[in-house]
């Protein structure tokens, strides 16, 4: 196992970070967009070895997956609290994707 490039732990809270903000502006649009980025980030991450990080290194990603961890414990709250209104605006979006690709696909 190499050693971990914490810079994509960075950015990883940066995604957190930008889909809480749109989340709580009840941007919605922004906030699934930026959520599917996290996600496909997320799917990327290598196993995680704290012995392959410097100890001087170790609580600051340490601190860092904290902050992560804080704002999709927000965002999961944000979103159970919004819990029928996303279902309509997802459902919503559904909907007009299909008549998008019905009249509009050549």
């Amino acid at each position: 196992m190499e050693k971990p490039d914490l810079a994509v732990y960075q950015q990883l809270w940066q995604l957190s970070n930008e889909v809480m903000l749109a989340a709580e502006q009840e941007d919605w649009d922004k906030s699934l967009l930026i959520q599917q980025q996290l996600h496909d980030l997320y799917q990327k991450l290598p196993a995680l070895d704290l012995n392959l990080i410097p100890e001087e290194s170790r609580d600051d990603l340490l601190a860092l997956l904290g902050r992560v961890n804080d704002n999709l414990l927000k965002l999961d709250t944000l979103y159970v609290e919004r819990r029928a209104f996303l279902a309509d605006f997802l459902q919503g979006a559904s909907n007009l994707h299909k008549v998008n690709k019905a009249y509009f696909s050549g």
